[in-house]
């Protein structure tokens, strides 16, 4: 039986949310007005990037809006939308889960430069302060919404890929945050579908990881075949109900 008191909450975050837009005359379209119709997880995290908003966080009005704006049943319009609620979910859990302190959010008028990037026109999706106050440039990705099955069918669960094209996708992705100088890459992992039903929560974070060595309940390392700069800290593989770090090191 659902929570009462997290339904309200959630409600009174949707009401945050039309309000901040109605304020900043931000029109909110079909996928958001479901969203806040029927208050739920994305609601929590949209309503945690107005709260950034609201204390001028540069960018944080700008993803606001981009969220709001999006119209429409195509397929890539559900794909933008729930990529960018997974932007709204890793700004959330950087400061929910990590103790983070959110100081930019990536916009297009905003873009994130960081001191190691590879590619110096590469940006990356957030700048946060962590409990040492030591600057943090993080990278966020969605298995299954950035998933190539994902673009085609509009699904965000599909039969499972195998171990090999999930450990290529996540190979690919590292690579891409050392390009743009993240220390940080954060995964949504994928809703993996079974036969017998869902996966537990677990197995799911850790299904995107092929071989790797448990260091605790919550920690494991990942070998690869290429370089990991010394200034990467970790992938965080992050679902709502749990998340596990994940240290990369070359084989």
């Amino acid at each position: 039986m659902p929570d009462p008191q997290r339904i309200d909450v959630s409600r009174n975050k949707a009401t945050n949310i039309t309000n901040f837009c109605t304020a900043n005359q931000i029109k909110i379209g079909s996928h958001l007005r479901a969203r806040i119709s029927e208050p739920d997880f994305a609601t929590e995290v949209i309503e945690h990037v107005v709260q950034k908003a609201l204390n001028q966080v540069p960018g944080a009005k700008d993803l606001v809006r981009t969220v709001a704006k999006l119209d429409g049943s195509k397929t890539e319009i559900e794909r933008k939308f729930l990529n960018h609620i997974t932007e709204c979910f890793g700004t959330w859990f950087l400061e929910m889960k990590l103790g983070h302190q959110i100081t930019e959010i990536e916009a297009r008028t905003n873009p994130i430069r960081s001191a190691f990037a590879r590619n110096k026109a590469k940006s990356c999706d957030i700048r946060s302060r962590d409990t040492s106050e030591i600057d943090r440039y993080v990278e966020i990705k969605d298995h299954s919404v950035d998933f190539e099955r994902m673009r085609r069918s509009g699904l965000r669960g599909f039969p499972p890929a195998t171990n090999l094209e999930k450990r290529k996708w996540l190979e690919r992705k590292l690579k891409e945050s050392f390009a743009k100088g993240a220390n940080i890459l954060l995964v949504r992992t994928s809703v993996w579908m079974r036969r017998n039903g869902q996966q537990s929560v677990e197995d799911s974070i850790l299904d995107i990881l092929g071989k790797h060595q448990r260091i605790s309940a919550n920690h494991v390392k990942i070998r690869v075949n290429f370089t990991v700069p010394a200034w990467f800290e970790a992938t965080y593989l992050i679902k709502r109900t749990a998340h596990v770090k994940v240290t990369v090191e070359k084989a």
